[in-house]
C-alpha cells in the first residue's frame, strides 16, 4: 500500500471522527434556538449523503483515487477550522465574559445593531444562568 494512499485513507477517517464529536456540540452551543434542531438534523444528513456519494463515486473509480476523492471536503473543513469562533459558553466557562459577548454578537449579527445587541445581551444572560455564573 502506498504512503499516499494510507494519509488520503486517515484523513477522512480522523476528521470524520473529530467532526461526529465536535460540531453537534458547537451546533448546540452556538444555534439560535429557532433553528438549533434543523442544524443538528443538516449535520447528521450531510453525513449520510456523504456515505452515499462515497458508494456512488466507488462503484466507477479505483480505491486509491476514491481516497483521494474522499480527502478533499475533510481537508477543506480541517483548513478552515482556523475560522471559527470559539463557543460563548465555553468562553464563560473560561471566565472570560467579554469575549463571550463578542462571539455571541458575532454569532448573532443581523442588519439591525441595537437588535442585535439586545438579542446577545439576552442570550448570553441565559447561557450564564444555565451555567449557575454571575
Amino acid at each position: 500500500m502506498q504512503l499516499h494512499a494510507v494519509f488520503f485513507f486517515a484523513l477522512p477517517g480522523f476528521c470524520g471522527g473529530v467532526f461526529s464529536l465536535a460540531a453537534p456540540i458547537y451546533i448546540a452551543e452556538t444555534a439560535e434556538d429557532s433553528i438549533r434542531g434543523a442544524m443538528g438534523n443538516m449535520f447528521q444528513i450531510m453525513l449520510v449523503l456523504g456515505i452515499l456519494f462515497t458508494y456512488a463515486v466507488g462503484a466507477y473509480v479505483s480505491w486509491d483515487q476514491l481516497a483521494l476523492i474522499s480527502a478533499v471536503v475533510p481537508g477543506l473543513a480541517l483548513a478552515c477550522l482556523v475560522l471559527v469562533h470559539e463557543s460563548p459558553r465555553f468562553l464563560v466557562i473560561r471566565g472570560r465574559s467579554d469575549q463571550a459577548m463578542k462571539a455571541m454578537r458575532w454569532l448573532r449579527r443581523g442588519k439591525d445593531e441595537t437588535t442585535n445587541e439586545l438579542a446577545a445581551q439576552a442570550e448570553l444572560a441565559k447561557v450564564c444562568q444555565i451555567l449557575d455564573y454571575k
